[in-house]
């Protein structure tokens, strides 16, 4: 990159004029500077993974339109190859609605399902926890560039409610992954590619409380276009709000589940591949062994 010419750059990078011109102007500084991060990165064992990288998850391909972001990893690869479940919820979910999160998400981690979530709000704190709790696995999409986040204590559990479970990060059950430069830091319009590649990573996705035209919504749809299995939450013990997509998105495919403070359907999530028509007419699903 930093060789290249400037019509190179244009050309086959698709850089504006203004941007080639200072690489070409800036290139050794800008080298030095890569090659100072990368060395900050090996020092903390972050693996970069390109898409067409072996350890890179093929999920990610259709999910943005052939153009996968490039990813920033550390803990264990091979949990982007297992299989992956994430619990969604908007923004203020009810108290209700974290306690059936958490219940779903445990009953999921000890059936050996990944959970995929991030350190950030409510829902992604109790799946976070679920996962530690349990003794399961999860995949951490972190908020910020992962040097910021580690290079002060690369060991501390990246979950703030699943320290209390236990204060260290274990590697061998977690993976934490970042889309954004190694050295990036929280700003605007981080939050929804955080939750894009939380939804993108997964296979299944349980839509628990999601409001009416807003991301997540807008992402569960995406995953149904994209033939993920996607699950909504009906509550019988409360009217439905109008604010709240679980019912329109159930109409536009997504298989439902009636909400309860056991996970008693994680069977239901469990078995991915019934036909939607079978799965209307379970309802209440018996308990799964631990």
């Amino acid at each position: 990159l930093y060789s290249a010419t400037s019509k190179r750059l244009r050309d086959y990078y698709g850089l504006r004029s203004s941007a080639a011109q200072i690489i070409g102007e800036q290139a050794e500084q800008l080298s030095e500077r890569a090659a100072k991060l990368v060395a900050r990165a090996d020092a903390l064992e972050i693996t970069i993974l390109a898409p067409v990288d072996t350890d890179y998850t093929g999920r990610l391909d259709r999910f943005y339109e052939g153009e996968p972001p490039l990813l920033y990893a550390r803990g264990n690869l091979q949990l982007l190859h297992t299989p992956c479940v994430a619990m969604m919820n908007s923004a203020k979910p009810s108290s209700e609605s974290l306690e059936y999160t958490l219940a779903l998400a445990t009953r999921l981690a000890e059936a050996g399902q990944t959970l995929v979530a991030g350190t950030e709000s409510a829902s992604y704190n109790v799946a976070g926890l679920a996962a530690k709790r349990a003794g399961g696995s999860a995949i951490i999409v972190v908020h910020e560039g992962l040097l910021t986040a580690l290079e002060h204590r690369p060991d501390r559990e990246p979950v703030p409610l699943a320290r209390f479970a236990g204060e260290q990060l274990d590697p061998r059950r977690t993976l934490l992954v970042s889309p954004f430069r190694l050295d990036g830091r929280w700003q605007k319009g981080s939050g929804p590619r955080r939750d894009k590649l939380v939804v993108a990573l997964a296979e299944r996705i349980v839509a628990v409380d999601v409001k009416a035209g807003g991301t997540i919504e807008r992402l569960c749809q995406e995953a149904m276009r994209h033939d993920r299995r996607v699950f909504a939450c009906q509550f019988v013990d409360r009217p439905t709000r109008a604010e709240c997509a679980n019912e329109s998105l159930i109409a536009a495919g997504a298989t439902p589940l009636v909400a309860d403070s056991a996970g008693s359907n994680v069977d239901l999530v469990l078995a991915a591949g019934e036909p939607r028509s079978t799965a209307r007419g379970l309802g209440r699903s018996r308990s799964a062994p631990s």
